[in-house]
């Protein structure tokens, strides 16, 4: 039976709008620039989420992608984390599961500045038992370490936890590791795929 759920953040319980912020702040011509060099930038961004690289690091890396541009960068950066926004059902639905009898985790990939400067906007997060994230660990989602830490660290069973994730890759690494998983695509898509699960509590 399940009876825990773990959580990843963004375009789950956030909406991790990058591109409308960039938008906002900059020409288009920069923010394009800006975004290949930082967000569209896989190798860097999880450089970035991977914790491994101080943020003075991490702002050089992104500027030497940029060929310069570290006024904006720096601006981007911490725009995007101030500009955040919650699901409208995620605190919600967080605090129902919570009610019902649920376990509740947080998995997710986030650099250390980046997660800290976010943290105050995450009011879901009362809800919860616990959270790991990639910084703290040194690793990333879909890596079967960081699946099984999360559960060691909290004493997770991994046939009765379900992990929802807009990355289908990520679900692929977490049901190979052996949690339940559903590929997160919005709120009223993910309560029907739930129902077809053996839900401990209704």
């Amino acid at each position: 039976m399940i009876d825990t759920f773990i959580f990843d953040i963004g375009n789950v319980l956030v909406h991790f709008n990058w591109r409308e912020t960039f938008n906002s702040i900059f020409d288009k011509e920069t923010a394009e620039l800006i975004a290949k060099a930082t967000v569209m930038n896989e190798a860097s961004w999880r450089e970035l989420d991977k914790g491994v690289l101080n943020y003075d690091e991490l702002i050089r890396m992104f500027v030497n992608n940029a060929g310069g541009y570290e006024k904006e960068i720096k601006h981007a950066i911490d725009a995007i984390y101030e500009n955040l926004n919650i699901f409208e059902y995620s605190t919600p639905w967080l605090k129902e599961l919570k009610e019902k009898g649920y376990k509740i985790y947080i998995l997710s990939n986030f650099g250390d500045y980046t997660f800290n400067k976010s943290l105050k906007y995450f009011n879901f997060i009362n809800y919860t038992d616990g959270k790991l994230i990639s910084y703290e660990v040194k690793m990333l989602k879909p890596s079967f370490e960081i699946y099984d830490a999360l559960c060691s660290k909290f004493g997770i069973i991994k046939e009765n936890a379900v992990f929802l994730d807009d990355s289908a890759e990520n679900i692929k690494g977490a049901k190979e590791f052996g949690l339940n998983g559903i590929v997160f695509e919005n709120y009223e898509q993910a309560l029907k795929e739930l129902e077809k699960l053996p839900l401990k509590y209704n």
